[in-house]
C-alpha cells in the first residue's frame, strides 16, 4: 500500500483555512475539494486505501491512487489563487509537495516511485504546472529541500517572517521534470516524490529571537553535520514561540528523542535564550505528517 500526504490545519487567515499537501488555503477551496470527493473520487480513495499496489506493477498510469491524487490536485489548482494568500509557512505553490511511501511488504519503493513519476507527468502536461521529482522518483535521488533551496523557498518575501503569495518567479531557474518553464502566479510549482516512511518531529522553542533558534536548527540537521537524515526549518509559530520543524528521513535510526535531546542541549548553550525559557523547551512533542 502507498499513501500521500494530506494535512488539515488551522490558520488565522480568513477565519478558517486548511493545508493541502503542505499549503494553507481558504475555507471555500477546502469545501470545493471535499465536495469533489462525494462522487467517484471518494470511492477510488476508499478502494486504494484498502488495497495494495502489488497487482498494479507496470500500470502506474492507471493506478487508482494516482488518479485520486490527481483529481485532488486538479481541484486545488482550479480553486485556489495563491496570490491571495499570506502566511508564516513557505510554499512552492498551491500544492507544495506530494510524497508517496510504501507501507507494506506487498509494495516497494520502485512501485510507488513509478506512481509518483506518472502523477508528475500528468500534472506537468495536463495541468501545465512546473513539476519536480525528488527522492526515489528522481534519477539522482535529489532531496525535497535541495529543490526548495534552489527555487528560493526559504527566503521570506514579506516583513515579519511571512510569505505572501508563492515563489517570486516568472520562469523557473532549473528545468522541471514535467511541465512548462513559465510559472503561473496563481499556481506556482509542485514537487512529487517517493521515500520510505518519513516522520515529522517539531519542537516548539519559547523564544522571540529567531537567530539563535536558527543556529540550533542548523546544528540539528544533516546539512549542519550532526544528525544524519534530518532536514530542518525554524519557523515563527505564534506569539513567543519559534518551531524547529524536522523531517526524519530514516526515523528508525534517528528519531524524535535524538532531535529533542540535541535541541535541549543546544538551548542550554545559547546565551540569547534565558534559563527560564530553556526549561520550556519540552513544551510538547508534536509529531505529525508534513
Amino acid at each position: 500500500m502507498a499513501i500521500f500526504c494530506f494535512l488539515v490545519d488551522q490558520r488565522k487567515q480568513m477565519k478558517t483555512s486548511a493545508r493541502f499537501c503542505g499549503v494553507p488555503f481558504y475555507r471555500k477551496a477546502w469545501k470545493a475539494i471535499v465536495c469533489h470527493f462525494c462522487g467517484a473520487v471518494l470511492k477510488s480513495l476508499v478502494t486504494l486505501l484498502s488495497s495494495t499496489l502489488a497487482h498494479e506493477e507496470g500500470s502506474s498510469s492507471s493506478s487508482p491512487l494516482k488518479n485520486a491524487v490527481f483529481a485532488m490536485v486538479k481541484t486545488a489548482l482550479h480553486t485556489i489563487n495563491l496570490e491571495l494568500h499570506s502566511g508564516s509557512h513557505p510554499r512552492l505553490g498551491v500544492v507544495d509537495h506530494i510524497c508517496f511511501h510504501p507501507l507494506s511488504q506487498t509494495s516497494s519503493i520502485d512501485q510507488v516511485s513509478a506512481v509518483a513519476t506518472s502523477l508528475a507527468m500528468d500534472i506537468g502536461s495536463i495541468l501545465r504546472v512546473p513539476t519536480y521529482l525528488y527522492g526515489a522518483a528522481q534519477e539522482e535521488q535529489c532531496t525535497l529541500d535541495s529543490i526548495r533551496r534552489k527555487l528560493g523557498y526559504f527566503k521570506t518575501n514579506r516583513e515579519g517572517h511571512e510569505w505572501a503569495g508563492g515563489l517570486e518567479l516568472e520562469v523557473v531557474p532549473m528545468k522541471p521534470d514535467a511541465g512548462p518553464l513559465e510559472v503561473s502566479k496563481a499556481k506556482r510549482v509542485v514537487a512529487v516524490g517517493a521515500y520510505g516512511w518519513v516522520s515529522n518531529y517539531n519542537v516548539p522553542v519559547m523564544s522571540t529571537d529567531l537567530k539563535p533558534v536558527r543556529r540550533m536548527a542548523r546544528k540539528v540537521s544533516e546539512r549542519g553535520g550532526v544528525l544524519a537524515s534530518v532536514q530542518k526549518m525554524a519557523l515563527v509559530h505564534g506569539a513567543g514561540v519559534i518551531e524547529v520543524a524536522c523531517n526524519l528521513l530514516n526515523p528508525s535510526h534517528v528519531g524524535g528523542d535524538d532531535v529533542q535531546g540535541l535541541i535541549e542541549g543546544l538551548g542550554r548553550e545559547e546565551d540569547p535564550i534565558p534559563e527560564a525559557q530553556q526549561q520550556k523547551l519540552l513544551l510538547s512533542n508534536n509529531r505529525f505528517r508534513d
